[in-house]
């Protein structure tokens, strides 16, 4: 006999069912066994219709992804597959088109940004550390979660009348910015950290 490699599959669901179903109509329990029945095709229903949902998103999700990444080399650019990058390869992203890996930003800003601030509770040292490291337009430190609010209403009334203001932070402390900016974005955890620490700023 080959072995499958499972355990215990034998006591799946439907043998279950049968069970329960058999035993039912053993104490003449006939209504009972009749609900378990069509409980059960309810449940089975319901099940291969999410399994068909997560499967289209699925595939949606791979026929999204890009086929093909600009490595540059010492040549030049050139075209390769995604899984021929190699970690530390500096990729070309032109605007409008989708990002094939997942790296680091070395310059550059993605199309209709105009600028990039930060609004955090940390001390000013380390917002400029950050500040720096990231290439950001510039910060305002050592906010409360209702100063990030007054700081963002005071961008509001700068802005050009046809920009839009989004705003990333964590969904607690930075509720009441986020649902006051244009597009609010939480993030539950935050991206890696950097390869390399950070020369800090002190000024």
């Amino acid at each position: 006999m080959r072995s499958t490699g499972r355990t215990g599959a034998f006591f799946d669901e439907n043998v279950l069912m049968v069970i329960a179903t058999a035993g039912a109509l053993v104490i003449h329990a006939y209504s009972e066994a009749v609900a378990v029945m069509i409980f059960h095709k309810i449940g089975e229903m319901l099940q291969n219709r999410a399994v068909a949902g997560s499967r289209r998103s699925i595939r949606g999700l791979l026929a999204a992804r890009p086929d093909q990444a600009v490595v540059e080399t010492a040549e030049g650019f050139r075209t390769v597959f995604p899984e021929d990058v190699w970690v530390g390869d500096i990729l070309l992203v032109k605007p409008g088109e989708r990002v094939p890996l997942d790296g680091e930003i070395l310059s550059g800003r993605a199309q209709g940004i105009d600028r990039v601030l930060m609004l955090t509770g940390d001390n000013r040292c380390a917002a400029e550390t950050v500040s720096r490291y990231l290439a950001l337009d510039g910060f305002h430190a050592g906010l409360l979660p209702e100063q990030k609010v007054a700081a963002l209403e005071q961008i509001l009334l700068k802005r050009q009348a046809a920009g839009k203001i989004a705003f990333v932070g964590d969904g607690i402390n930075d509720a009441p910015v986020i649902a006051r900016a244009d597009v609010g974005v939480a993030m539950a955890d935050w991206g890696p950290m950097p390869p390399s620490k950070p020369r800090t700023w002190c000024s």
